[in-house]
């Protein structure tokens, strides 16, 4: 069996039984004084130093992790229980399921051997049984990992830096917003409809930019008709299969929102006739906006929008099938689109940081910067061209 020194490494280099060459030397531990020794195998002996010196190399820019056996699943569920922590149910839920479809195909890999292909193969099994949004989901679950292992050293480099989902992402499409001729058309047949508590919420859901389960949530104490603002302190979502009243999605959506005049004295209308129906203002503190002495049922805003666009469709073919969330888009798009800064939005919303605002709604941003050059184009006129 052949043998040779390595030259400028502490070890040698040797050609194993299968044919494979071994180079190996030892490393100095952070502490500066024990060492660890290493090996690397390669089909050339040339090849085996070219490794062992790209090693050296990364290790002296501490760019090497410490060795780890630790597969992938395992990290990834202490990673998930710390990050979770405090979280809404739902939240916590959503979390398990997503991460749980990526373990079912890197979640036996140990952690320091994940390569992006083994991301890219398993973001392309997912996609075989769920949406593109979903997709992205677990991509989200997936790098919150890596970001931790990064934190703690455990890995030099992040392998989901290389792998990207399609541009035209599913969260992009989700997010459907109609332009305000069409909102002005859907109130006009929510007011028209036979049930004004239905109309009034899709008012609150559209002009204040609420989650479905915050506007659910709302109680006629979270109102102040003298300081015309809303608070959002809490909401009305399933806690497994049942709906129950909770806390708030994360702790930037519990905010004060200001509430437009008209929508106010909708409301105050709406109060004033609970009053003239016999309800004392101390009674009314402690009931829901929408629903009295509990909330409306936690499907009736879908149904009622749902068949409310079927008959403006009936007219208007070409009005869009709007989901319930979609009223929440349409109360950003219109803000964005008056100009009003990204982080108030953001704050209106109750995003927890601007940057996630911005994602959702990068594409009404490039409209609005695209429409932005055309006007300017327009106010300076063609360029003219010399004969």
């Amino acid at each position: 069996m052949s043998k040779k020194r390595a030259a400028n490494l502490q070890g040698n280099v040797r050609q194993r039984r299968d044919g494979l060459w071994e180079c190996r030397f030892y490393v100095t531990e952070p502490d500066g004084v024990h060492r660890r020794r290493v090996s690397v195998y390669a089909a050339s002996q040339k090849e085996a130093l070219q490794k062992a010196h790209e090693y050296l190399v990364q290790h002296s820019r501490g760019l090497v992790a410490r060795p780890d056996r630790r597969r992938f699943g395992d990290f990834a569920k202490e990673v998930l229980e710390r990050h979770t922590r405090g979280k809404a149910a739902n939240t916590r839920r959503n979390y398990a399921r997503e991460l749980a479809l990526a373990l079912e195909h890197i979640g036996d890999i140990p952690l320091q051997k994940l390569t992006p292909h083994d991301l890219r193969r398993m973001l392309d099994g997912v996609g075989r049984g769920h949406s593109p949004r979903t997709v992205a989901k677990v991509l989200e679950r997936v790098r919150l990992v890596l970001r931790e292992a990064l934190a703690l050293e455990l890995i030099h480099r992040d392998p989901s830096a290389a792998v990207r989902l399609p541009r035209a992402s599913e969260r992009e499409k989700a997010a459907q917003h109609l332009e305000p001729l069409q909102v002005r058309l859907l109130l006009e047949y929510a007011d028209a409809s036979k049930s004004l508590v239905m109309a009034l919420m899709l008012r609150v859901l559209v002009q204040l930019g609420l989650r479905k389960g915050e506007a659910l949530g709302l109680q006629w104490r979270d109102v102040d008709f003298v300081g015309a603002t809303l608070k959002v302190e809490r909401q009305y979502t399933l806690q497994g299969s049942k709906p129950a009243l909770g806390p708030l999605k994360t702790r930037a959506a519990r905010r004060v929102i200001p509430i437009p005049a008209d929508l106010l004295a909708r409301l105050k209308a709406r109060y004033d006739g609970l009053l003239a129906e016999g309800y004392t203002p101390r009674a009314l503190q402690g009931t829901f906006v929408f629903g009295l002495d509990k909330p409306l049922d936690i499907n009736a805003p879908n149904h009622f929008l749902r068949r409310l666009v079927g008959r403006i469709q009936e007219e208007h073919p070409d009005f869009p099938q709007v989901r319930i969330h979609d009223l929440r888009h349409t109360a950003a798009s219109l803000l964005l689109a008056r100009g009003v800064d990204v982080s108030l939005v953001s704050e209106r919303l109750g995003h927890g940081n601007p940057s996630v605002t911005l994602s959702v709604y990068r594409h009404l941003l490039s409209e609005e910067r695209q429409q932005g050059v055309l006007a300017l184009e327009d106010l300076l006129g063609a360029p003219r061209h010399r004969a």
